[in-house]
């Protein structure tokens, strides 16, 4: 509300300078329309703006801060960690590693993926290297891939 009525005062203001300051005749008349018009939108689209709730209503500017959707980053990254266990799946496979699934882990305050579960199936299978396979896929650190038997 404050801002609406600094911006009618302000443009009323600066109108009866410039009417002030310009000599009568032609060119008067226009410039005089001119502002006069200027005010009027200037009212108008303020009240439209304060009627759609786009101009904001308080004074605390606090109220029109943006604040970060903690339910969309957290959509997000399970999306991205799907396909990132998807992606890790498929690579195991291909390199004949026998995989029941995949769950990357993630911690909102760190903002980041913090660990991996690799549940294997039986079998004889190198350690390190579904580590370092998972690691380079997810770009979790290798030391950070739990191998858990099913």
């Amino acid at each position: 509300m404050s801002g609406f009525v600094i911006a009618v005062l302000g443009i009323v203001a600066l109108s009866v300078l410039i009417e002030a300051l310009l000599p009568d005749g032609n060119t008067a008349k226009y410039v005089k329309g001119v502002f006069s018009l200027l005010v009027l939108f200037t009212i108008v689209s303020s009240l439209v703006g304060m009627a759609r709730g786009m101009v904001g209503t308080e004074d605390d500017e606090s109220a029109n801060a943006v604040a970060p959707d903690g339910q969309a980053l957290a959509r997000i990254m399970s999306k991205k960690a799907e396909n990132l266990e998807n992606a890790a799946l498929r690579v195991l496979e291909g390199n004949n590693f026998e995989v029941e699934k995949i769950d990357i882990l993630y911690q909102s305050g760190q903002g980041c993926f913090t660990a991996v579960n690799v549940y294997m199936k039986s079998g004889d299978w190198d350690c390190s290297a579904v580590k370092a396979t998972v690691a380079a896929v997810t770009g979790v650190p290798a030391d950070r891939v739990m191998l858990l038997s099913v």
